[in-house]
C-alpha cells in the first residue's frame, strides 16, 4: 500500500478499469519494458507481465493497494491502516536514531 505522487497520480483515470465505487477502482498496471539496473536478468524473467491493483481516493489523496476487495477493505478504512503503517515506520526511524542505529549495515539479513 502506498500514496501515488507525480506523472502517475495526474494521468489516474477512474473511468478505467473496473469500478468499485466513487474515485475507486481496479486495474492492471503492466511490466515495465526496460528492466531496471536492481533488478536481476532472472528476478525480471520471473516476474508477472501485469498486476491488478486497487487505486482510490480519498483524504485528497490516491491510494494504490493489493487489496481489492473493497468490501472487505473499505476506502476509509484502508486509508486509515495506511496512516498507521506509516507512522510505524516513522518510530521505527526516530527509535534506531535515537539507540544510535540509524546506519545499520551487515551482511545477513
Amino acid at each position: 500500500m502506498f500514496e501515488q505522487y507525480g506523472a502517475r497520480k495526474r494521468s489516474t483515470d477512474f473511468k478505467t478499469g473496473k469500478k468499485l465505487g466513487a474515485r475507486d477502482h481496479l486495474v492492471l498496471l503492466k511490466k515495465s519494458k526496460t528492466r531496471p539496473d536492481w533488478i536481476t536478468p532472472e528476478e525480471d524473467a520471473q516476474a508477472s507481465a501485469t498486476l491488478k491493483v486497487r487505486e482510490f481516493a480519498a483524504a485528497g489523496k490516491i491510494t494504490v493497494t493489493t487489496f481489492l476487495d473493497a468490501k472487505v477493505a473499505p476506502k476509509k478504512k484502508s486509508r486509515v491502516l495506511y496512516l498507521r503503517r506509516w507512522n510505524v515506520e516513522l518510530d521505527l526511524r526516530n527509535i534506531k536514531t535515537t539507540l544510535g542505529m540509524a546506519r545499520l549495515r551487515c551482511k545477513t539479513p
